[in-house]
């Protein structure tokens, strides 16, 4: 998966204005950064809204530029997020959605639930690369491929992606390893063996559960 920068009026004029939210939440790391690359953290560090970040790899590119932010320790999703003190009351509140186009909505949905007025500023776009086709069914046919490791659900759509319809019968010796309920449903659906679901996406959760399902094997 590749990701193509986004640069438009709209997204540059919510950037512009970032200090009338009063929080600002970014989803990925990926967001994180394109943002940083646009706005004066100087600026930010003095004064500005409140940040937040949907776990800590989202949030990492913030705390390099010294900015505070709030995000889950354990449940790194949007549903995570909404479960932070700081999201239980927001009734007027404006919020700025940092993202890649398009993406879930459980997080804007929540919080217009809860009376927020809920902004997106889409940064960059998904593109599936399928240079690596010929590999992956060279690997699935090989019958060689135990764990496929995926750390989110759009990941995985970009595995599927390379993966011919013809193909997909060989992921049935195939067990994967995701990081979330919506992951884990696209995986059964498209026919894996077995299905590791991970705690969340940090990489020593997502250790653990490798370690976990390899040790079951013994």
């Amino acid at each position: 998966m590749a990701i193509e920068p986004l640069d438009t009026p709209e997204s540059r004029a919510l950037l512009a204005m970032v200090s009338d939210f009063d929080k600002v939440v970014v989803v990925s790391a990926n967001a994180a950064s394109l943002a940083l690359a646009r706005l004066d953290s100087a600026a930010l560090r003095e004064r500005g809204p409140a940040w937040f970040a949907v776990g800590a790899g989202s949030a990492a590119p913030l705390h390099e530029a010294g900015i505070a932010v709030g995000c889950p320790v354990d449940d790194a999703t949007s549903e995570g997020l909404l479960a932070l003190p700081a999201f239980a009351e927001v009734a007027g509140q404006q919020v700025l959605i940092i993202r890649g186009e398009g993406g879930r909505d459980v997080l804007r949905a929540g919080l217009v639930a809860r009376g927020a007025r809920v902004t997106f500023c889409e940064l960059y776009r998904r593109v599936v690369d399928t240079s690596h086709r010929a590999q992956v069914q060279s690997l699935l046919e090989s019958k060689t491929l135990d764990l496929v490791v995926t750390h989110s659900a759009d990941v995985l759509a970009c595995f599927l992606a390379q993966v011919a319809g013809s193909d997909r019968a060989l992921m049935e010796r195939t067990a994967v390893l995701v990081p979330s309920d919506r992951a884990a449903e696209m995986a059964w659906q498209a026919g894996f063996g077995e299905v590791i679901r991970a705690a969340s996406a940090l990489p020593s959760a997502m250790v653990d559960a490798a370690v976990g399902w390899y040790t079951s094997l013994q």
